[in-house]
């Protein structure tokens, strides 16, 4: 029986040294400070596409932050953990992306203490030493070369808000089995997103209506804002392609010109002009945000327009 109770009493004893030699850090200013990425000037029309990685300007800077442990530590090295509340989608050459929205899958890399390369998240990661950990003093969190990744899976449509999110929560403890329950720093982004849109009209090319030679004698007989006999009216499509815009998106096209006589388009010739329909042979007035031919993009954000 004494056998037993000396056994428990030394068992109790190691408990209670264990939990005094664990302690749990803050940052040494008392609140934790954020480090941000700001996304409103990262996409353009080139890279918002699905798939695509950019990849944002390295911070190659110290964080700059320091925390400070509590007395009773009993060592001089510490454990950092970077928590998340996003999930894991897929890892991609050691980066571990996360779904941080409908449009986004994000990723980080840095280079801790000991000038190891590290990838969130990750709990418990062992630190180098600092003296002022047992000393109750500050000491820096020295995390350095912050790469953030993202890779596009949905396109952003024209402008998109992207609220201010925290990626990571960074904890320091000094035992890989302490609570994360007091953040030193955090690391956030956010930003609204802009991105022109465009469709170009028949891959750029000039789009030419041929009527061939019209005597001057047949505009003459058919007189003032008349057809001249013979010349037959001409269909054609044009191929429309946009970027940036949302598929099956309903528009509009139409028409501006810088010389106008009624529905017609004066040529440089002034007294010749061309009136343009739409197929239903509708006339379309130039210059009149009101007169215009309704489409509807395809699945591919193309379409064709007569």
């Amino acid at each position: 029986m004494k056998i037993i109770c000396r056994l428990l009493l030394a068992m109790a004893c190691l408990c209670l040294a264990n939990i005094s030699w664990a302690t749990v850090c803050a940052n040494s200013t008392g609140v934790a400070e954020d480090e941000h990425y700001d996304l409103s000037n990262i996409f353009n029309s080139t890279n918002n596409q699905p798939g695509q990685i950019v990849v944002l300007p390295e911070k190659s800077g110290w964080v700059g932050v320091s925390a400070i442990c509590p007395p009773g530590t009993l060592v001089n090295y510490t454990y950092r953990s970077y928590v998340t509340n996003f999930i894991v989608q897929e890892t991609i050459d050691n980066y571990k992306y996360m779904q941080l929205n409908d449009y986004l899958l994000g990723a980080m890399s840095l280079v801790d203490s000991v000038m190891d390369i590290q990838f969130p998240p990750q709990n418990y990661i062992r630190m180098g030493t600092d003296p002022n950990v047992s000393q109750n003093l500050p000491f820096g969190v020295m995390d350095s070369r912050l790469i953030f990744r993202l890779k596009v899976i949905r396109p952003f449509i024209n402008m998109v808000e992207i609220p201010r999110q925290v990626m990571f929560t960074v904890y320091v403890t000094s035992t890989p089995y302490d609570p994360l329950v007091t953040p030193v720093y955090t690391i956030s982004f956010g930003g609204r997103v802009e991105v022109p849109q465009n469709c170009e009209l028949n891959a750029g090319q000039i789009v030419e209506f041929d009527f061939g030679d019209i005597g001057a004698s047949l505009f003459s007989a058919a007189g003032p804002g008349n057809r001249p006999a013979g010349v037959m009216p001409q269909t054609k499509s044009i191929a429309v392609k946009c970027t940036n815009v949302a598929a099956q998106a309903y528009l509009t096209m139409r028409l501006e010109a810088s010389a106008v006589s009624g529905q017609a388009m004066v040529s440089d010739n002034q007294d010749l002009g061309f009136i343009v329909a739409d197929q239903n042979d509708t006339p379309i007035t130039p210059n009149d945000l009101n007169s215009v031919i309704p489409f509807r993009l395809d699945a591919a954000a193309a379409a064709n327009v007569t």
